[in-house]
């Protein structure tokens, strides 16, 4: 696959590259935090930012959020298909 940009970085601006499928999990935290999360639904999400501070609950509409979660916990997550990306 040819990169149009291959010498450039990708900055908290740029499109997303990399999409992952998000398990929430009361005690680990995500395998790499994300730039945003995309979810199937709106939803109510409980999650732990990367700047810190204790777990909140966040209503989140469906589609594209830009978050940076460092954890997102399954207890006060509502049922809901969630897609990290950076």
């Amino acid at each position: 696959m040819s990169v149009p940009y291959p010498t450039g970085t990708s900055g908290l601006e740029s499109p997303l590259t990399v999409l992952y499928a998000v398990t929430p999990n009361d005690d680990e935290d995500l395998p790499f935090v994300p730039r945003a999360l995309i979810l199937s639904d709106v939803a109510t999400v409980r999650l732990e930012m990367l700047g810190g501070g204790a777990a909140i609950d966040v209503p989140l509409q469906a589609g594209f959020n830009p978050i940076r979660p460092r954890r997102i916990h399954a207890t006060g997550t509502d049922s809901v298909t969630i897609v990290a990306g950076y």
